[in-house]
């Protein structure tokens, strides 16, 4: 199957929804409205929406019912008017974002997924997961909030600026730890641990975007380390020791092929990189150039 386009695929989620929320609406199977809330939560009736409609209900049973004229010496109309208004209100305040391009979210607090907000359009935030995958979310979701500092795990890559960092603790002073950090600036990484460093020194931290936690992965190789997310250890990468005695016997076996007859020092040698586990990421890079 085709892969889609960002653009394809939240046009198909709105459709799916649309029809999703005609169906809710017309059915009368609680189990497929559930289905229908399961599926999209923001289908789903928040606790204040079914607060106002009773209160409303309620109201309209004092008047009919009872043949009250007032609530607390406020006309009944007036009270039901109000509480009518409230959902107009809702429902214009659903059409203006509280979320910008750019801004990073927590989306679905029980799994706590990082997204970027990509675009807005057709009232609708269309998110990018930090690791790839996109979403379509309406602005009135309940499910999305912002990111803070707060939601940063150890272990998480964090972007500041022209900065990269590799995130350990974050403290209620306002500190933060990294276990090592890349400066785009100066073009160096930093290896050496950082403890409690204000964070208003590092303003405008948040989430590292795919392509940049892999620069900081890339120029942590370069530096000579690697990172064990499970240990949460930096850890230094260990030159290779070459057995004089296998490298004889591995030109022997070469010439026996006829490699080394009439061949490119330059393929000689990247074939022995190869084959002894020397060919580092930026010699790979160099040959694809």
């Amino acid at each position: 199957m085709k892969e889609l386009s960002t653009e394809q695929k939240a046009k198909a989620y709105d459709e799916s929804l649309e029809r999703a929320k005609k169906l809710q609406e017309t059915c009368d199977s609680t189990a497929v409205v559930g289905w229908c809330e399961y599926i999209f939560p923001e289908l789903k009736e928040s606790e204040e929406e079914k607060i106002r409609k009773a209160i409303i209900c309620g109201m309209n049973a004092l008047k009919n019912n009872q043949k009250k004229e007032t609530f607390a010496d406020i006309p009944l109309d007036d009270c039901i008017a109000w509480l009518k208004k409230k959902d107009k209100w809702r429902t214009e305040d659903k059409f203006e974002p509280k979320f910008h391009k750019g801004d990073w979210i927590i989306f679905n607090e029980n799994r706590n997924s990082t997204y970027q907000v990509e675009r807005i359009g057709n009232y609708r935030y269309y998110l990018r997961h930090y690791l790839g995958g996109t979403l379509s979310v309406p602005f009135d979701s309940e499910l999305i909030r912002l990111w803070t500092i707060q939601d940063a795990k150890d272990g998480d890559v964090l972007a500041c600026n022209e900065e990269i960092l590799l995130f350990k603790s974050y403290s209620i002073q306002g500190r933060i730890s990294l276990y090592c950090w890349y400066n785009g600036q100066t073009n160096n990484f930093h290896s050496k641990e950082v403890v409690d460093t204000l964070l208003t020194t590092r303003y405008k931290i948040c989430p590292a975007t795919k392509e940049q936690r892999d620069l900081l992965f890339a120029k942590m190789k370069e530096a000579g380390y690697e990172w064990d997310g499970e240990k949460k250890e930096l850890k230094k990468i260990e030159s290779k020791m070459l057995d004089a005695d296998k490298v004889i016997e591995w030109i022997d076996d070469q010439a026996c092929q006829g490699w080394i007859e009439d061949i490119e020092v330059d393929k000689f040698v990247d074939k022995f990189k190869k084959d002894f586990g020397l060919l580092y990421e930026r010699d790979k890079n160099s040959k694809t150039t």
